[in-house]
């Protein structure tokens, strides 16, 4: 993808749509590659796409010193993916305050309160089989804003087993 000479003086962020296929080989990720000075692709980084469509952001800011004049971005994929819809988002990024919430509840459909198993980085896993769900919820401080945005990071994986 060309995305022509761009300001990007308040950074960039490559912003994917994507959805995996329901095999086994959706394990595999599509690598992230930006062409350099010297024309060279080089790669950046992986995303997975998760089944029911995600949307991934790539932050491309700290990879911009390597561009002279326009991006260009190519998508190596390494399994059949869907991709709908890629763009570059070069606004400015908004003012926003951090807060981390503690983990309350964790309440699987079939096995009940799964929540110890998430509370540390140490290989216990839960297992989420067809019309299983997990329903988390956290402890936030209390906010005098209007509007609030929030963002869940996880870390594991999955994948889909037919």
């Amino acid at each position: 993808m060309n995305f022509g000479t761009l300001n990007t003086t308040d950074g960039a962020k490559l912003v994917v749509e994507a959805d995996a296929c329901d095999t086994d080989q959706c394990k595999e990720s599509v690598s992230i590659q930006m062409q350099d000075a010297l024309g060279e692709w080089v790669n950046l980084t992986r995303i997975i796409p998760r089944i029911h469509w995600a949307t991934e952001i790539v932050d491309l800011s700290s990879y911009l010193s390597e561009v002279t004049s326009e991006i260009n971005v190519r998508l190596y994929f390494t399994a059949h993916h869907n991709i709908d819809y890629v763009g570059l988002d070069t606004t400015k990024q908004g003012e926003f305050q951090l807060r981390y919430a503690n983990l309350a509840t964790a309440n699987h459909t079939r096995l009940g309160d799964v929540k110890e198993r998430f509370m540390n980085t140490d290989d216990l896993y839960v297992e989420l089989l067809p019309g299983d769900q997990v329903k988390l919820e956290f402890a936030l401080t209390q906010s005098t804003e209007e509007k609030r945005d929030f963002i869940i990071i996880l870390e594991g994986h999955y994948f889909w087993v037919n």
